[in-house]
């Protein structure tokens, strides 16, 4: 779905970089809910999606899920359910992670592509950078 595959590039190129191993990467595709019990056991999740916040195609956003109870990040997903609600619906009977960090990609198209936009190309490519910022906050 183009720029849908945002989070799914991410992961690819973490795992060029070696991290595959050093921490777990999840591709959740747009099914969140269907694999939220398997986070039970980590102490923290980093999340990466496409999240249309209002921005500017390729606006990146870090947010944590208390941050999700305001309405200046729009509808945060491009999905159904999506992870927020997943998340919260889950931790009503169920153990999430302590600590839970967002990084999101405002889209530029969705649409049936396997390509990504080209103003998304650099974007992905800080996002990557924060994203390993963020791992590397805890080791």
């Amino acid at each position: 779905m183009a720029d849908e595959g945002s989070g799914v590039r991410v992961i690819d190129e973490l795992k060029s970089r070696g991290y595959e191993g050093e921490v777990d990467l999840i591709d959740a595709g747009t099914s969140f809910f269907n694999i939220v019990q398997d986070v039970e056991s980590y102490d923290k999740l980093i999340i990466v999606d496409a999240v249309k916040g209002g921005g500017k195609p390729g606006t990146i956003y870090r947010f944590k899920l208390s941050d999700t109870e305001t309405e200046r990040l729009g509808s945060l997903t491009v999905h159904d359910i999506g992870v927020v609600q997943s998340l919260k619906l889950y931790s009503i009977n169920h153990r999430i992670p302590e600590e839970i960090v967002f990084f999101g990609i405002e889209p530029s198209k969705i649409e049936l592509s396997m390509e990504i936009s080209g103003i998304l190309e650099p974007a992905i490519s800080r996002l990557v950078v924060k994203v390993i910022e963020e791992i590397n906050k805890d080791f």
